[in-house]
């Protein structure tokens, strides 16, 4: 693989069920794991096989803990993934709350739908995921601190930055050092932003530079669609510079961040 290669598959024409995966001639890693929320048809996405092969996925940098962005991480590990969780240890704590109520939450309601299927005599469901799919997941949760790099992969390092969304809520920012270049490869992944004037933690932080940025559409930045063959993108404040990296959007052609209509592409 000749550069790193970005695939959407979740917050494509929504903004739930947040999944990023990148990949690399060193492996890959997913940037979030976000069960689809709201309408039905919405929801149905969260009982479809993954794109991927989870077996095959070697870590998952989790952003925060919000279920539209941690929801499907014990599908994941039921699927086959059994590599490391990065998050920071706010994100990890409220996981190991948040994801077991998630569980308890599904299994009810299947529950209550068997009963009437039963009645109907329709086919018994199954809950996307169990208690015990939960309880194999959390074991995987490593925590990081804000501010210090990580490695992840051969040649890819990560580090946290407080996105002042929640409690533990991050922005990833991911470096990949790409064979005969001087310079690694910076790319920011927002999570989501905010709100301000907050009482119990401070605003959100970021580096000073990265290579490409990549934001959250909650952030109120626009999401747009830019063509999956070409290879793409730098955004800093209105301008956009199309580079480096290969960009695919899984489900649905939608998933870059849109430029100012009056941004210079270079």
């Amino acid at each position: 693989m000749s550069h790193p290669r970005l695939t959407f598959h979740g917050a494509a024409q929504a903004v739930t069920g947040s999944c990023f995966r990148l990949e690399t001639g060193a492996g890959q890693l997913l940037i979030d794991c976000g069960l689809y929320q709201g309408a039905k048809s919405e929801k149905e996405l969260n009982y479809r096989a993954f794109p991927f092969n989870p077996s095959e996925v070697d870590a998952v940098i989790l952003s925060h803990a919000h279920i539209d962005h941690a929801g499907l991480l014990p599908k994941l590990v039921r699927d086959g993934f059994g590599g490391p969780i990065h998050s920071t240890t706010a994100t990890a704590d409220l996981s190991a709350v948040m994801l077991p109520d998630s569980a308890h939450i599904q299994e009810i309601e299947v529950e209550q739908l068997n009963r009437r299927n039963a009645r109907r005599h329709r086919a018994a469901v199954e809950p996307i995921y169990t208690a015990a799919d939960v309880e194999k997941c959390i074991k995987l949760f490593e925590v990081q601190t804000f501010k210090n790099w990580f490695p992840v992969l051969p040649n890819v390092r990560v580090r946290f930055w407080n996105a002042g969304h929640l409690l533990g809520s991050a922005s990833v920012e991911l470096e990949v050092q790409q064979q005969g270049e001087k310079v690694p490869m910076r790319l920011l992944f927002s999570g989501d932003i905010g709100p301000d004037f907050k009482l119990l933690h401070s605003d959100p932080e970021a580096p000073a530079t990265s290579t490409m940025w990549f934001a959250n559409p909650l952030t109120g930045i626009r999401i747009a669609w830019i063509s999956t063959n070409i290879n793409v993108v730098h955004y800093c404040a209105t301008k956009y510079v199309l580079r480096c990296i290969r960009m695919e959007s899984c489900s649905s052609p939608h998933s870059l961040l849109s430029a100012h209509r009056n941004s210079s592409a270079i």
